[in-house]
């Protein structure tokens, strides 16, 4: 079930990018403190090879995003209010692929 759902989810965020918005920019959100799924990090890898994606993870997660080509990673701990202001300027979406893990 829990593939299924996240298979969804997926053709979903790439339906609206090919018909509506056709983003530059996106900002990937990874906030909810787990470690994510190899699926989450495949879909990622995907987007980061069409599209200019940034990161925004915890520290314990770091080590992963070391492995994609992505523009750029901030680390939930470390981030200012600047930082926010220039997300807020500089994304065209922001992407945060959360599945709970009770499927």
């Amino acid at each position: 079930m829990r593939d299924y759902i996240s298979s969804l989810v997926y053709q979903t965020l790439n339906d609206y990018i090919k018909k509506e918005r056709n983003p530059s920019h996106i900002l990937v959100l990874l906030s909810n403190g787990r470690e994510h799924s190899k699926d989450v990090w495949e879909h990622i890898e995907t987007l980061a090879n069409r599209f200019h994606v940034s990161l925004l993870v915890s520290e314990q997660e770091q080590e992963q995003v070391a492995a994609l080509d992505v523009h750029d990673c901030f680390i939930l701990e470390k981030i200012t209010k600047e930082d926010i202001d220039l997300f807020s300027q500089n994304m065209d979406l922001l992407y945060c692929p959360v599945i709970s893990q009770d499927f």
